[in-house]
């Protein structure tokens, strides 16, 4: 039996805003995760003063609740990897990632980054003759945010 995997790496640089959010995003995901709801996690147990100021970031809170919406799945980022390094946003998947998925997150955590392309391959652990492939993709902000599948 072979296994078919999907890999990309995106690496970019983004603003202290974005950094924020994307350090809270981290969190959001670790607390549904471990099972709270999309609502619950984001102002659920938040002190008063720390939900006014989820709610005023109402665009981005929007966005974030119709990806997680999205995903209702086991997997809420299709395999895909967020990781923060103080400067930059670094999106991946090891084996099995969705580019639907990171260019979505892409418009929602990094949109100073935009417009920006990555490309990705796809590979098997045996000799397959339609087991290696890949594509590109242009991400920008005149494309709607569409949740990934």
């Amino acid at each position: 039996m072979a296994n078919y995997y999907t890999k990309f790496s995106i690496h970019v640089p983004v603003t202290k805003a974005e950094g924020e959010i994307i350090q809270d995003f981290n969190k959001l995901m670790d607390e549904i995760m471990n099972g709270s709801s999309a609502e619950h996690a984001i102002l659920g147990h938040r002190p008063i003063g720390i939900r006014m100021s989820l709610l005023e970031m109402e665009p981005t809170l929007e966005k974030l609740l119709l990806f997680i919406g999205s995903n209702s799945d086991y997997d809420l980022l299709n395999g895909t990897s967020v990781e923060f390094d103080g400067n930059a946003l670094w999106i991946y998947a090891e084996e099995s990632g969705e580019p639907e998925t990171a260019a979505s997150l892409l418009q929602l955590l990094a949109p100073s980054a935009l417009p920006m392309s990555f490309e990705w391959s796809n590979s098997c652990s045996k000799m397959r003759p339609d087991g290696f492939s890949g594509g590109a993709v242009v991400v920008d902000t005149t494309v709607p945010l569409v949740p990934p599948k």
